[in-house]
């Protein structure tokens, strides 16, 4: 599938006022979804990014396409919520912390 193909895929998605990265390698495709929000640390209005999508040559079609954009959208929505989430005042599923942090707190 040729860039302008990807390209017209993703312009035909529509989520909030998310807008989607494509970025070519030498054999396949990454995608990152991309909006502004306030920023859980900061509080200030600041462009947000998911993490890098891969699409290699058996996810260049259609099908493939919207189904990784829709999985990135839940994935990035996901990480939002365990940002914005508190209990007693701590993000208790804080999507930063590290696996050094989670074995310093795991009971075994």
């Amino acid at each position: 599938m040729k860039h302008e193909e990807i390209l017209a895929i993703l312009g035909n998605i529509r989520y909030k006022n998310w807008f989607f990265e494509l970025y070519a390698r030498p054999v396949e495709y990454t995608l990152r979804i991309s909006w502004f929000d306030t920023c859980s640390v900061t509080g200030k209005k600041e462009l947000q990014h998911s993490r890098e999508w891969f699409l290699g040559p058996d996810l260049l079609t259609e099908d493939g396409i919207v189904q990784t954009v829709f999985k990135a959208i839940q994935n990035a929505e996901e990480h939002e919520v365990r940002e914005r989430f508190r209990y007693k005042g701590k993000r208790v599923f804080n999507p930063h912390a590290t696996v050094a942090d989670l074995l310093e707190v795991c009971g075994d």
